[in-house]
């Protein structure tokens, strides 16, 4: 692998096109790095395809490390974080005002490398939430039942069942969209006995809609 010099990074794409076809091609078969970022991310979802291929989702907890020791739930979190920079900048280019601070976000061309993954890898509520759905999901699509209740460690050590409950005791706090995914999940252990408006004090001030580790 070769690494272009600083100096020489537009020759391939420059407007003089100074680098003839034949160079190009005989550089590109040494393994020429023309542009190191688009390597890295290369690298990184490289790595990430390999961790959704055996666990199942694109969802990985921050902690995650994929081959090689590659911390990939910290990358996964940093292209969140890009994709959603990018909405930010396309509402801003909309209504002409600046591009917020931090530039224009992950390209298109990126989100859809990594929505080829798994569709669901940047969701708008927090990435917990639906990784624990997509466990869930996946636990009862093999014909299981879910548990209701906590202390139960269902599908890569999630305590599912805290999840369910959190998801009945939260309900109505859970929005449009969400309590749409549970429906089509296709179980009623989260929206079938859901409470309403009669949970105690303690619970409704101390309850979560997550019950799953970030």
């Amino acid at each position: 692998m070769i690494r272009v010099p600083a100096a020489t990074r537009g020759l391939r794409r420059g407007p003089s096109g100074r680098l003839e076809a034949e160079w190009v091609r005989q550089l590109d078969a040494l393994g020429m790095v023309w542009n190191v970022h688009d390597l890295a991310f290369g690298e990184g979802l490289a790595v990430a395809k390999a961790w959704a291929e055996v666990h199942g989702h694109l969802l990985a907890p921050v902690s995650a490390v994929g081959e090689g020791g590659f911390p990939v739930g910290v990358w996964l979190k940093n292209q969140r974080a890009a994709a959603r920079q990018a909405v930010q900048a396309a509402l801003a280019h909309e209504q002409g005002e600046p591009v917020p601070p931090g530039g224009r976000g992950l390209a298109e061309s990126r989100q859809d490398a990594l929505d080829a993954i798994d569709p669901g890898w940047c969701p708008a509520w927090h990435t917990a939430w639906q990784r624990c759905y997509r466990l869930a999901k996946n636990h009862i699509d093999t014909g299981s039942e879910l548990p209701r209740e906590p202390g139960v460690l269902v599908g890569q050590s999630e305590n599912l069942g805290a999840w369910v409950r959190a998801q009945r005791l939260g309900w109505d706090r859970l929005g449009p969209a969400r309590p749409w995914l549970l429906a089509a999940g296709c179980w009623k252990a989260c929206s079938g006995s859901k409470r309403s408006g009669k949970t105690s004090g303690r619970y409704a001030a101390h309850r979560t809609t997550s019950g799953c580790s970030t």
